[in-house]
């Protein structure tokens, strides 16, 4: 785990802006951020946006099915651009909830009804504020634990920053390339290295499609077949 600051000093010393045992003045280090953050907000308009593994937990509210998660929202939480597991705590044991996808989760038949607790979840990335949804509604206040992935954004110089493998060193070629520029230096080879490592980070996060081959809520136990069997 680095820092913001780590990275840009390491970017600044690539380029010869301080020698190699040298920290960079506030100045210097706060410019460099922002061209830090703003790389980021560029990400973030892509599919490969740097992105956080958080975890929380939260308490259901007894018959409630829906809630929002973002600033401001009943989840007070930035914002997660995906949701990658949520278990839901009954006595002393912790029971996975199954993830339905959006298409599934509309087209499949439910009842308004009230169980002890939810066994399925689903989760719309909508802005500003996300929504997450159980089913059936919880008959109790149970506790639940999400985790879930945000992007990264906004970061200061001593945030410490949990980095996808790749993308540390991504962002230290990237802003020497950005700090040649701003000083008006060849960055070509820095260009070239980001591009490489950018290009391998593509590569290993390029996900080959799967089927979903789930039926609808009502039958949990089973599963269709993709050839139109049971």
């Amino acid at each position: 785990m680095a820092t913001a600051r780590a990275i840009i000093t390491e970017a600044l010393r690539k380029v010869k802006i301080i020698g190699v045992t040298e920290t960079p003045e506030s100045a210097i280090a706060v410019r460099v951020l922002g061209m830090f953050n703003d790389e980021l907000s560029i990400l973030n308009t892509q599919s490969g946006g740097a992105y956080v593994d958080e975890r929380i937990e939260f308490n259901l509210v007894p018959n409630q099915d829906l809630y929002t998660i973002g600033s401001g929202g009943d989840i007070d939480q930035q914002r997660p651009e995906q949701m990658k597991t949520a278990k839901v705590l009954v006595g002393d044991t912790w029971y996975p909830m199954d993830f339905q996808g959006n298409w599934t989760y509309d087209n499949s038949i439910r009842s308004d009804e009230t169980a002890s607790y939810p066994y399925y979840y689903r989760y719309r990335a909508d802005f500003p504020l996300g929504e997450l949804e159980f089913y059936p509604k919880p008959s109790g206040s149970f506790l639940v634990e999400l985790t879930y992935r945000k992007n990264l954004s906004d970061v200061t110089l001593d945030t410490e920053i949990s980095l996808p493998t790749g993308y540390e060193a991504y962002f230290k070629y990237k802003l020497a390339e950005l700090i040649a520029k701003d000083n008006n230096l060849d960055e070509r080879k820095w260009t070239k290295e980001a591009t490489r490592i950018w290009d391998n980070i593509e590569q290993v996060n390029s996900d080959i499609p799967e089927l979903n081959t789930d039926l609808p809520l009502r039958s949990r136990r089973r599963k269709a077949d993709i050839n139109g069997g049971f």
